[in-house]
């Protein structure tokens, strides 16, 4: 009989929930699951909190990046897990009822028992042909050490921000955040504010100061620029480069913009991966400052040693799908059920990967996980999904999620306002004042 392998799992949001929700089937062959979860509550960047900087209660950096008036980027029914449907009617419902989702979800699978709250991961390391994890509890402050065969990290990518490397960013006398510490409006009220980026948070920072400041100025970079935004925003295309005592300027080609008299500016740039606490030499990976490991394959499982899963690596539009078919692919991994690459497979592939996203996709170094491009998307969740003998990810999930990214850049105001209804697995229905418009066939 096969021993049992012990399964440590850092992190209690979304990613890690998955990951007790079916490790725990298989106790047989996995025994004991134990989740280490730093603050008082599952779900991770899903539970807002009015504090920035320090969170009070554990005295670390606050983890959420929610503000107060979020809905969702992405309809729920392509971002719920494909074994347990999200219930709202409401498509772009609000951010505390995906919470409420994955308490929901905890429930139904029994997932709490599996969970230690208010313990803070230190330090990870290679020992003994085991993984070493060094814990800090944070209502005692012991720190202790335990041994796991298995090691599940899901560290999330919304808790330590990117800010941009300009020497002349102190220069600047008004109010300078990161969209990570921004949680309402009503501070800008009457204000001339710049944002900076064209991501999700970007887009819906900029929508919601509109509705107060004097002006908004939105600057990226992005190939598409957005239409039909409100009139006192103010889109730039171009890159910041340079800061000034109430001014920035901005770079695109050869030419410069100077935006003057700002009262404010968020930066919202990204984040950074945060995962400081890996020993990386015994560990076998490679942090990069560009935000990218080496040395993992199919973006989360260690080449050097595949007992190492890294979730939330890549960034995918269907997050929650992604986890749950990464997990089930990476439990028939460990289990032998499926061909186990070797080595030198596994390095073979990763390299290929990576020279497409350069050379065919023109991908940026630092892009190597991302997974943004639809057709990208469509073939990694094939690849797993052929390789690990999964059921795969519905049709329909594609289709819309082509839909409402097309929606989003030509209604960048109105398209959280549409609903809609997955009809079967090829076709949607479209829900708008009242009309239906079936999609597919």
């Amino acid at each position: 009989m096969m021993k049992k392998r012990s399964v440590g799992i850092i992190g209690a949001g979304a990613a890690g929930l998955c990951a007790i929700r079916h490790f725990k089937d298989h106790s047989k062959l996995f025994d004991p699951i134990v989740c280490y979860e730093q603050t008082n509550l599952i779900g991770g960047t899903w539970n807002y909190v009015e504090d920035v900087g320090i969170d009070p209660q554990t005295n670390l950096p606050v983890h959420s990046s929610i503000y107060r008036d979020m809905r969702v980027n992405g309809p729920v029914q392509i971002m719920d897990f494909p074994d347990y449907p999200f219930q709202s009617v409401k498509s772009y419902t609000h951010h505390s009822d995906v919470l409420q989702y994955l308490h929901d979800y905890s429930s139904r699978f029994n997932l709490y028992s599996f969970i230690r709250f208010g313990q803070h991961l230190k330090y990870v390391s290679r020992e003994m042909d085991s993984w070493l994890i060094e814990v800090q509890d944070l209502k005692t402050g012991s720190i202790y050490k335990k041994l796991y065969d298995i090691l599940i990290v899901c560290p999330g990518r919304y808790s330590k921000p990117f800010w941009p490397s300009i020497s002349t960013i102190s220069q600047f006398g008004g109010s300078l955040i990161h969209s990570h510490d921004y949680r309402t409006s009503e501070p800008y009220f009457g204000k001339r504010v710049a944002v900076i980026g064209a991501g999700p948070s970007g887009i819906d920072i900029t929508l919601e100061l509109s509705s107060l400041a004097l002006e908004v100025f939105f600057i990226n970079n992005t190939a598409n620029q957005f239409a039909n935004l409100p009139k006192n925003v103010q889109q730039l295309k171009g890159e910041l480069y340079q800061f000034g005592h109430d001014s920035i300027c901005i770079r695109y080609k050869e030419t410069e913009i100077h935006l003057n008299m700002l009262d404010a500016i968020i930066l919202a740039t990204g984040y950074r991966l945060s995962l400081d606490y890996i020993d990386e030499s015994s560990c076998g990976i490679e942090l990069n400052q560009d935000n990218t490991i080496n040395g993992i394959y199919r973006h989360f499982i260690n080449i050097s040693h595949p007992t190492m899963a890294l979730l939330s690596i890549c960034m995918p539009t269907l997050s929650f799908p992604l986890y749950h078919q990464q997990i089930l692919y990476y439990i028939k991994l460990l289990n032998g059920e499926i061909y186990h690459p070797t080595k030198e497979e596994m390095i073979s592939e990763s390299e290929k990967d990576h020279e497409i996203r350069k050379t065919v996709l023109l991908y940026r170094d630092k892009d190597r996980h991302l997974l943004k491009n639809l057709q990208l998307l469509k073939n990694y969740f094939e690849l797993i999904e052929n390789d690990g003998q999964l059921k795969p990810i519905k049709p329909v999930v594609f289709s819309l999620l082509e839909y409402i990214v097309k929606t989003r850049n030509e209604n960048p105001i109105g398209y959280k306002e549409f609903n809609y209804r997955l009809v079967d697995d090829s076709s949607f229905q479209i829900i708008y004042d009242l009309i239906e418009d079936k999609i597919g066939g």
